[in-house]
């Protein structure tokens, strides 16, 4: 027999002000992985939540008006989490950065991250931050390369996920009768089961559709320093100006992608693969045919020569994230 089934709910309200930064940090590290946190715009750092844990999914909703939070390379490898986590802004916008892309939420749409990878958010005059969280492997209808292609977002507009938000909604105000461990796990597999479906539908009807399918074959394709725009428009049967405008629909361009992906392909190789091989040749592997411009352009990116990035242990790899 489990325990009874109840929503848990913290509130920062109560917490000095010296310690209300740490309390906080624990807080949500504990709900979405580790994590730093910082308010932004002078505003004071209010934060209360409303979580429930299940085996094989935990849902939470986050009261938080205007914050900062950051997961880095050293979070990721101190945790191991390798969690696919969702995350719906109510009330005001949330701009959420992985893998080098940058996307901008609005309330009531959502974006699939994963935890497996350093990212950093931005809430705005938001009301809370809804957040579902299940491990990788149980999202049966996410491609093998789903990490790779994120983040993406998600309408609200989508009917599996306006099921998925009523069903954790109700999860979390406790209005199901969860008493036993037998019903806490069909609720957390009715979460994972939701999730797929949404995966699915995305996957047919545009989230994972055409766009994903052409950062996917980038992705794969980066040690090619011929690939263009031309070429990969070509192989999915569509014109170079309309992969453009695809690309401009998400604020950025094919080229800014296709550097993108290839300095966080050199990244991950550096920080795998320590000394043993040289920068170039990591370089090249990533489709720089240059490497005057692949060191001009990772110190723009990541404020640090590629020699200091590998060579400056968990400190300087803490830093590795996008210059803004």
């Amino acid at each position: 027999m489990a325990a009874a089934f109840a929503p848990f709910s913290f509130s920062a309200e109560g917490v000095a002000d010296r310690d209300r930064l740490t309390v906080c940090r624990a807080q949500l590290s504990g709900l979405l992985s580790l994590l730093d946190l910082e308010p932004i715009a002078n505003i004071p750092l209010e934060v209360r939540t409303l979580s429930c844990a299940l085996p094989g999914a935990s849902l939470a909703s986050c009261f938080l008006k205007c914050a900062r939070a950051c997961r880095r390379q050293s979070h990721c490898r101190d945790d191991g989490s390798d969690d696919i986590m969702l995350l719906r802004p109510v009330g005001g916008t949330v701009t959420v950065e992985q893998n080098g892309r940058c996307l901008r939420v609005a309330a009531g749409d959502a974006i699939v991250i994963s935890t497996s990878r350093p990212w950093e958010w931005e809430l705005r005059d938001t009301e809370r931050l809804d957040c579902l969280r299940v491990p990788r492997l149980v999202a049966t209808s996410a491609p093998t390369d789903l990490v790779e292609l994120l983040p993406f977002m998600i309408s609200r507009d989508t009917p599996a996920f306006q099921l998925l938000a009523h069903y954790g909604g109700a999860l979390l105000q406790g209005s199901l009768p969860l008493g036993t461990a037998d019903t806490q796990r069909m609720a957390a597999h009715h979460l994972q089961d939701l999730l797929s479906l949404l995966l699915k539908a995305e996957n047919q009807n545009g989230g994972l559709s055409r766009l994903d399918a052409i950062k996917l074959h980038i992705v794969r394709n980066l040690r090619h320093s011929t690939l263009c725009v031309e070429d990969v428009a070509h192989r999915h049967g569509i014109s170079a100006r309309t992969l453009q405008k695809m690309f401009e629909g998400e604020g950025t361009t094919f080229s800014e992608f296709v550097l993108s992906a290839r300095l966080a392909a050199a990244l991950k190789d550096m920080l795998s693969d320590g000394p043993q091989r040289k920068i170039s040749e990591i370089a090249f592997e990533a489709g720089f045919g240059d490497l005057s411009y692949f060191n001009r352009t990772f110190r723009q990116r990541y404020g640090m020569t590629p020699s200091r990035a590998r060579g400056g242990g968990a400190g300087a790899v803490d830093r590795l994230l996008p210059v803004t």
